[in-house]
C-alpha cells in the first residue's frame, strides 16, 4: 500500500496561533515595524521588507539572522510517499531501488510474531517490523521511519508526525 502525503517544511510555524512569539520577536529584532488587529486578522508589517497576516494558510519562520521568512501553505509543503512495512508486500520493492538504501537484513527473534528488520541507509540505521511506516521523499530516498507501537491507524501515526495524507 502507498500513502501519498505531504509535510510542512522544517521550521515553519502557522502563524495563526503563534502571533504572540512573532510580536516578542518583531520588539527584539526590528526598530520600526506595525502589529495591528481588526476583529480576529492580525496584521504584521515590517517596513520596505514584509506584510502578512494570521490566516489559516500563512506559515513563518524566525531566521537566525533576524529575519522573518514567511510562505503560503501550496509552497511550504514536500510531498512524500508512506509505505506500511510489510515485508512480503510488493511495495517493499521501493526500499531496495532506493538510492540511499545500503542493506536490509531480518534480525532474529523469539517469536515469529516480533520479527524485526535492520534497514540501513546511506545516512541512518532502522529496526522496523510489521505495521510501521517508512517514508520516501520525491527522488526516492528514504527519508524517514515512523515506528507503529500501538498500532495506530496509519492516518493517525502520520498525523502524530506532522505528515498529512494526501485525499
Amino acid at each position: 500500500m502507498i500513502i501519498e502525503c505531504k509535510k510542512r517544511v522544517e521550521g515553519y510555524k502557522p502563524v495563526k496561533g503563534n502571533e504572540e512569539e512573532i510580536i516578542n520577536h518583531l520588539l527584539n529584532h526590528y526598530g520600526e515595524c506595525y502589529v495591528e488587529k481588526n476583529k480576529e486578522t492580525v496584521s504584521f508589517h515590517i517596513p520596505n521588507k514584509t506584510f502578512f497576516i494570521n490566516d489559516e494558510s500563512t506559515f513563518f519562520k524566525c531566521g537566525k539572522d533576524g529575519e522573518i521568512h514567511t510562505a503560503k501553505d501550496k509552497y511550504n509543503f514536500k510531498n512524500y510517499v508512506a509505505v506500511p512495512f510489510d515485508a512480503s508486500d510488493k511495495d517493499m520493492l521501493r526500499i531496495f531501488q532506493a538510492p540511499n538504501f545500503v542493506s536490509f537484513e531480518r534480525k532474529y527473534t523469539v517469536a515469529p510474531s516480533l520479527k524485526k528488520w535492520i534497514l540501513k541507509t546511506t545516512t541512518k540505521s532502522f529496526i522496523v517490523k510489521y505495521g510501521d511506516i517508512l517514508i520516501f521523499d520525491t527522488d526516492g530516498e528514504i527519508v524517514d521511519y515512523l515506528m507503529n507501537g500501538g498500532d495506530k491507524k496509519y492516518e493517525t501515526l502520520l498525523a502524530c508526525n506532522d505528515y498529512e495524507m494526501i485525499r
